[in-house]
């Protein structure tokens, strides 16, 4: 298992045609050319109502290629609060970063979780 940073994953394949995109940080290992991930992070500073809609389409795609986790970081929450509520459906997990609401620590905690369940 090794750490990829901006590295193409596949989120949407049929028949012969696919689709891909760049994810921050992936956790996870190359089967036969292709980037297979355990644990993909998304890690934003000015996150905004347009880019969390975004990682949250790819992330349900992603999803339904890889049994993967997919959890974001931020420092600075810009969009309307009813947007985490429906991140938090979304997504297995969305941690603040600043010092507002640090998340540090349960961030890391549920990393930790996510990689020993993926063995």
């Amino acid at each position: 298992m090794g750490v990829y940073w901006n590295e193409d994953v596949v989120v949407w394949r049929r028949g012969g045609e696919e689709c891909r995109m760049k994810f921050d940080v992936v956790v996870g290992s190359r089967q036969q050319g292709e980037l297979v991930p355990s644990l993909i992070v998304e890690a934003k500073v000015d996150l905004d109502a347009p880019r969390l809609k975004t990682l949250m389409l790819n992330s349900l795609l992603v999803k339904r290629v890889y049994e993967t986790k997919v959890l974001l970081v931020y420092v600075w929450w810009n969009a309307s609060w009813i947007w985490r509520k429906i991140a938090l459906e979304v997504l297995d997990g969305v941690y603040g970063f600043n010092l507002e609401e640090s998340q540090v620590d349960a961030f890391i905690r549920d990393v930790i979780e996510a990689l020993r369940a993926s063995r």
